[in-house]
């Protein structure tokens, strides 16, 4: 279990959000909601060590987040994804995904191996042999989760996977996210504005607003919420082909 209790997050004088709670299971799949800048991202990053905390507690299965060691060891279990892919251009998207296989074996993991990759995430086999800047956002996007799933991360954290892409290239990001947790049983903690895509994969929903959750639960309760922001996040689902 990925979980966070009384989290305090601070930059300078600012304070990011504090005394949030958060918990992702494995084969699960947890959606954070809401508007630009309120932090969402950050509770990605927090969670494997990228950004300090300044009070709470954040624990992955067995390993409480106290130091850089933790860190590593969480890395290892958690994928993150950034909402820019962060793939090395200089070499070949096979080379990208081969520096992840020598990481996990480094780390003592079998990873999967490039053809299990492609099957799983249903990307040619031609793709290996392109630089990323030669390929489409949504392509890039997947080929970054490739790269994460090599290692057999038991969580993976998504920061706007589908932001950009078009509505085709958008159901395949999302039917591989739902695929991913059926048939590898990943926990799946999602940041988006896009609700469509959440109401699509989403089992549980955290709404953030000026740094603190004003909504949760699971699908059900969010659909039946009468928060003014969740209302504004579902009429922009409602509008793109999402019946409430």
């Amino acid at each position: 279990m990925v979980e966070f209790e009384g989290l305090k997050v601070q930059f300078g004088d600012k304070i990011i959000f504090e005394n949030l709670s958060l918990r992702l299971k494995a084969s699960e799949s947890v959606i954070i909601m809401g508007p630009s800048g309120t932090g969402k991202s950050v509770c990605l990053r927090a969670i494997v060590g990228l950004v300090a905390f300044q009070s709470g507690t954040i624990r992955v299965d067995e390993i409480d987040l106290e130091s850089e060691k933790d860190a590593e060891k969480i890395r290892a279990i958690c994928g993150l994804i950034f909402q820019f892919p962060a793939l090395l251009d200089s070499i070949t998207i096979q080379e990208n995904w081969e520096l992840a296989v020598a990481a996990s074996l480094m780390r003592g993991i079998k990873p999967f191996d490039i053809q299990e990759v492609l099957d799983l995430i249903a990307l040619p086999k031609a793709i290996l042999n392109q630089y990323s800047y030669e390929l489409s956002l949504g392509h890039q996007k997947m080929a970054q989760m490739a790269r994460a799933l090599i290692g057999k991360p038991k969580y993976l954290l998504l920061d706007e996977p589908t932001t950009g892409l078009d509505p085709i290239l958008t159901r395949s990001v999302n039917q591989l996210t739902r695929r991913l947790i059926a048939q590898v049983g990943c926990g799946v903690l999602t940041v988006t504005h896009d609700m469509k895509s959440a109401l699509e994969i989403g089992d549980r929903f955290y709404f953030m607003e000026k740094g603190e959750w004003i909504a949760q639960g699971n699908q059900e309760s969010i659909l039946k919420s009468q928060h003014s922001l969740v209302r504004v996040f579902m009429e922009d689902a409602k509008i793109r082909g999402w019946a409430l």
